[in-house]
């Protein structure tokens, strides 16, 4: 927590303006940061929900690949 100067005047306490400058503007500005961050990261997946388990996305892309490098591999050839 941070340390704020008390300045004694007459009949009250007041803050200084050097303490104000120091207090953050809104209270809930870490609660506001994280509804935002939410906000922004709501519906982005690295789209794991397709419904396939591990393995089968393993195999998945691994044919994919093969496929990939086969189709390269003509490309380089007759090329």
């Amino acid at each position: 927590m941070k340390q704020r100067d008390i300045v004694y005047t007459g009949d009250t306490l007041k803050t200084s303006s050097l303490a104000m400058s120091r207090m953050p503007m809104k209270n809930n500005q870490r609660e506001r940061h994280r509804e935002r961050a939410n906000a922004r990261t709501t519906g982005k997946g690295k789209g794991k929900d397709d419904g396939f388990t591990t393995e089968q996305r393993r195999e998945r892309d691994a044919k994919e690949l093969q496929e990939k490098t086969a189709k390269n591999a003509a490309q380089a050839a007759a090329g």
